[in-house]
Protein backbone atom coordinates (compact mmCIF):
# COMPACT_ATOMS: atom_id res chain seq x y z
CA UNK A 1 0.00 0.00 0.00
CA UNK A 2 2.87 2.40 0.80
CA UNK A 3 4.49 1.64 -2.57
CA UNK A 4 1.20 2.28 -4.34
CA UNK A 5 0.61 5.60 -2.57
CA UNK A 6 4.22 6.71 -3.01
CA UNK A 7 4.43 7.73 0.66
CA UNK A 8 6.98 6.58 3.20
CA UNK A 9 5.77 5.07 6.46
CA UNK A 10 6.24 8.34 8.41
CA UNK A 11 4.80 10.51 5.63
CA UNK A 12 1.72 8.30 5.52
CA UNK A 13 1.12 8.79 9.27
CA UNK A 14 1.61 12.55 8.97
CA UNK A 15 -0.70 12.80 5.95
CA UNK A 16 -3.43 10.91 7.82
CA UNK A 17 -2.97 13.03 10.97
CA UNK A 18 -3.22 16.33 9.08
CA UNK A 19 -6.43 15.21 7.39
CA UNK A 20 -7.98 14.38 10.78
CA UNK A 21 -6.78 17.64 12.38
CA UNK A 22 -8.13 19.85 9.59
CA UNK A 23 -11.40 17.91 9.50
CA UNK A 24 -11.84 18.18 13.29
CA UNK A 25 -11.04 21.91 13.29
CA UNK A 26 -13.88 22.45 10.80
CA UNK A 27 -16.32 21.27 13.55
CA UNK A 28 -18.02 18.47 11.57
CA UNK A 29 -20.90 16.40 12.89
CA UNK A 30 -18.79 13.27 12.39
CA UNK A 31 -15.52 12.10 10.84
CA UNK A 32 -15.75 8.83 8.92
CA UNK A 33 -12.64 6.86 7.97
CA UNK A 34 -11.96 3.40 6.60
CA UNK A 35 -11.22 1.00 9.43
CA UNK A 36 -7.39 1.00 9.65
CA UNK A 37 -7.07 -2.77 9.77
CA UNK A 38 -5.20 -4.92 7.24
CA UNK A 39 -7.50 -7.70 6.06
CA UNK A 40 -6.33 -11.25 5.21
CA UNK A 41 -5.87 -11.95 1.50
CA UNK A 42 -8.91 -14.16 0.94
CA UNK A 43 -10.98 -16.95 2.41
CA UNK A 44 -9.39 -20.37 2.44
CA UNK A 45 -5.77 -19.17 2.28
CA UNK A 46 -3.12 -19.40 4.97
CA UNK A 47 -2.88 -15.58 5.23
CA UNK A 48 -2.61 -14.26 8.82
CA UNK A 49 -5.68 -12.74 10.45
CA UNK A 50 -6.64 -9.07 10.31
CA UNK A 51 -4.01 -6.80 11.87
CA UNK A 52 -4.53 -3.26 13.21
CA UNK A 53 -2.61 -0.62 11.28
CA UNK A 54 -0.38 1.90 13.08
CA UNK A 55 -2.75 4.59 11.78
CA UNK A 56 -5.25 3.27 14.33
CA UNK A 57 -2.89 4.38 17.13
CA UNK A 58 -2.50 7.84 15.58
CA UNK A 59 -6.28 8.11 15.20
CA UNK A 60 -6.80 7.16 18.85
CA UNK A 61 -4.19 9.71 19.98
CA UNK A 62 -5.76 12.53 17.96
CA UNK A 63 -9.32 11.74 19.02
CA UNK A 64 -8.27 11.67 22.68
CA UNK A 65 -6.75 15.14 22.18
CA UNK A 66 -9.49 16.75 20.03
CA UNK A 67 -12.62 14.66 20.64
CA UNK A 68 -14.82 13.94 23.63
CA UNK A 69 -16.39 17.36 24.04
CA UNK A 70 -13.38 19.41 22.93
CA UNK A 71 -14.18 22.74 21.28
CA UNK A 72 -12.00 24.38 18.69
CA UNK A 73 -10.87 27.78 19.92
CA UNK A 74 -8.73 29.35 17.22
CA UNK A 75 -5.70 29.05 15.01
CA UNK A 76 -2.57 30.67 16.47
CA UNK A 77 0.53 32.06 14.80
CA UNK A 78 3.55 31.10 16.90
CA UNK A 79 6.26 31.50 14.25
CA UNK A 80 6.58 31.67 10.44
CA UNK A 81 6.04 28.28 8.82
CA UNK A 82 4.19 26.78 11.79
CA UNK A 83 0.57 25.66 12.02
CA UNK A 84 -1.04 25.65 15.44
CA UNK A 85 -4.64 24.86 16.39
CA UNK A 86 -6.02 25.42 19.90
CA UNK A 87 -8.71 23.20 21.41
CA UNK A 88 -10.33 23.39 24.84
CA UNK A 89 -12.21 20.90 26.99
CA UNK A 90 -13.51 21.77 30.47
CA UNK A 91 -10.92 24.58 30.89
CA UNK A 92 -8.14 22.17 29.80
CA UNK A 93 -6.35 23.52 26.73
CA UNK A 94 -4.60 21.54 23.99
CA UNK A 95 -2.33 22.90 21.26
CA UNK A 96 -1.64 20.82 18.16
CA UNK A 97 1.24 22.14 16.11
CA UNK A 98 3.58 21.17 13.27
CA UNK A 99 5.95 22.75 10.76
CA UNK A 100 4.96 23.32 7.13
CA UNK A 101 8.54 24.07 6.06
CA UNK A 102 10.55 21.60 4.01
CA UNK A 103 13.88 19.90 4.60
CA UNK A 104 16.18 21.25 7.29
CA UNK A 105 14.00 24.34 7.77
CA UNK A 106 11.20 22.12 9.08
CA UNK A 107 12.75 21.84 12.54
CA UNK A 108 11.77 24.76 14.78
CA UNK A 109 12.70 25.28 18.41
CA UNK A 110 10.58 27.60 20.55
CA UNK A 111 10.49 28.61 24.20
CA UNK A 112 6.82 28.96 25.11
CA UNK A 113 4.89 30.01 28.24
CA UNK A 114 2.73 26.89 28.69
CA UNK A 115 2.12 26.84 32.45
CA UNK A 116 3.70 24.90 35.32
CA UNK A 117 3.54 21.29 34.02
CA UNK A 118 3.03 21.03 30.24
CA UNK A 119 3.16 17.66 28.48
CA UNK A 120 3.87 16.70 24.87
CA UNK A 121 2.46 13.67 23.03
CA UNK A 122 3.50 12.38 19.60
CA UNK A 123 1.21 10.70 17.06
CA UNK A 124 1.84 7.25 18.52
CA UNK A 125 0.71 8.33 21.99
CA UNK A 126 4.16 8.64 23.61
CA UNK A 127 3.83 11.30 26.33
CA UNK A 128 6.46 13.10 28.37
CA UNK A 129 6.72 16.18 30.58
CA UNK A 130 8.29 19.26 29.03
CA UNK A 131 11.08 20.61 31.24
CA UNK A 132 10.83 24.28 32.20
CA UNK A 133 13.70 26.73 32.29
CA UNK A 134 14.52 27.61 35.90
CA UNK A 135 15.11 31.27 34.98
CA UNK A 136 12.24 32.00 32.56
CA UNK A 137 9.73 29.21 33.39
CA UNK A 138 9.36 28.69 29.62
CA UNK A 139 9.04 25.24 28.05
CA UNK A 140 11.46 24.33 25.25
CA UNK A 141 9.48 22.78 22.38
CA UNK A 142 10.95 21.12 19.28
CA UNK A 143 8.55 21.15 16.32
CA UNK A 144 8.95 19.18 13.07
CA UNK A 145 6.69 18.13 10.18
CA UNK A 146 5.04 15.54 12.41
CA UNK A 147 2.19 17.05 14.50
CA UNK A 148 2.69 17.11 18.26
CA UNK A 149 0.09 17.60 20.96
CA UNK A 150 0.83 20.02 23.80
CA UNK A 151 -1.58 19.46 26.67
CA UNK A 152 -2.00 20.15 30.39
CA UNK A 153 -1.20 23.76 29.49
CA UNK A 154 -2.40 27.27 30.21
CA UNK A 155 -2.85 28.67 26.70
CA UNK A 156 -3.57 32.27 27.71
CA UNK A 157 0.05 33.53 27.61
CA UNK A 158 0.52 31.88 24.21
CA UNK A 159 -2.73 33.43 22.92
CA UNK A 160 -1.58 36.85 24.15
CA UNK A 161 1.80 36.44 22.45
CA UNK A 162 0.24 35.21 19.20
CA UNK A 163 -2.23 38.11 19.05
CA UNK A 164 0.47 40.82 18.98
CA UNK A 165 0.58 42.66 15.65
CA UNK A 166 0.89 46.10 14.10
CA UNK A 167 -2.18 47.47 12.33
CA UNK A 168 0.03 48.49 9.37
CA UNK A 169 1.93 45.51 8.00
CA UNK A 170 4.31 47.70 5.94
CA UNK A 171 5.79 51.16 6.37
CA UNK A 172 7.13 53.53 3.68
CA UNK A 173 10.89 53.67 3.35
CA UNK A 174 12.74 56.86 4.19
CA UNK A 175 13.13 59.28 7.07
CA UNK A 176 10.17 60.66 8.99
CA UNK A 177 7.44 59.56 11.36
CA UNK A 178 5.11 56.63 10.86
CA UNK A 179 1.87 56.11 12.76
CA UNK A 180 0.15 52.80 13.45
CA UNK A 181 -1.70 50.93 16.19
CA UNK A 182 -0.71 47.96 18.31
CA UNK A 183 -3.12 45.04 18.12
CA UNK A 184 -3.28 42.85 21.23
CA UNK A 185 -6.11 40.54 22.33
CA UNK A 186 -6.30 39.96 26.09
CA UNK A 187 -7.35 36.35 26.89
CA UNK A 188 -7.25 36.99 30.65
CA UNK A 189 -10.21 38.14 32.74
CA UNK A 190 -8.10 40.88 34.32
CA UNK A 191 -6.98 44.15 32.77
CA UNK A 192 -3.37 44.09 31.59
CA UNK A 193 -0.93 46.94 32.20
CA UNK A 194 2.55 47.18 30.79
CA UNK A 195 5.12 49.12 28.80
CA UNK A 196 5.99 48.61 25.16
CA UNK A 197 9.52 49.50 24.07
CA UNK A 198 10.50 49.80 20.41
Amino acid sequence: EEKQSGLSHNARLIDFALRIIYARFASPTAILIDLPITQPASLGTLAPGAQPDEILIAYRTLIQAMGGGSDRVRELTLAPGLKCFLFSRNTQDTLITWSESEGGAARKELDLPLGPSPKVTDLLGNTRLLPLSQETKLAHVVITNSPIILHNIDSRPVQLRASFALAASTFPAGAGAAKTEILLANPFHETLAGTLKL
